[in-house]
């Protein structure tokens, strides 16, 4: 018995589903057929009411940020690496060592060895936080607004109100909002 496992957690058929890869064939099927999937008519956009029902089905237009690991535990985890494990153990060996025989020389050592996987893990725990910082920045690669049509009218939206089957103009160097297929486009 796990006393430890919450009452939600997933089964292992939940996770398998998570698994599998999701198959994306909007680029694949005739456009015609994609619209109609979608429910969009191309030349007036998708209407008020159609959108309020996406937006209750899919959610906003966003990243799902996964679940953070508190940053002491990230420290820890550099501190305790197999290799980190090894010198901890070289470590308290000569600590020992020093307890028997009183000898300096093991004292030294194990306060290098102690010495070294700590700098090691603080370098290695600074490199990862830039590594993630880096990562997040990519949050802010959505645009603030986009321009889409909906009911007929062209219309400058928040990025995250767009959802599936919305019609969006994209110029040159515009950042794009989320996954699009091309319906037309032009050199002007």
């Amino acid at each position: 018995m796990n006393f430890f496992r919450k009452k939600n957690d997933m089964t292992d058929e939940d996770r398998k589903n998570l698994r599998k890869n999701v198959k994306v064939e909007d680029h694949r099927i005739p456009l015609q057929e994609l619209l109609n999937r979608l429910e969009v008519d191309p030349g007036a956009g998708l209407s008020s009411g159609s959108v309020k029902r996406k937006v209750k089905e899919h959610g906003e237009n966003m990243l799902t940020p996964p679940a953070q690991t508190p940053v002491w535990i990230k420290f820890v985890k550099e501190l305790t690496g197999f290799f980190s494990l090894l010198l901890w153990g070289g470590a308290i060996l000569c600590f020992f060592g020093y307890a028997i025989d009183g000898s300096a020389d093991h004292l030294f050592l194990g306060i290098v060895l102690v010495f070294v996987v700590v700098v090691t893990g603080v370098f290695s725990f600074y490199q990862n936080s830039k590594s993630e910082s880096l990562m997040n920045s990519f949050k802010n690669m959505l645009p603030p607004k986009v321009k889409v049509l909906r009911d007929g009218c062209q219309d400058e939206i928040l990025a995250l109100s767009l959802v599936p089957g919305d019609i969006v103009f994209v110029e040159g160097g515009d950042l794009i909002p989320a996954d699009m297929r091309v319906l037309s486009c032009s050199d002007n």
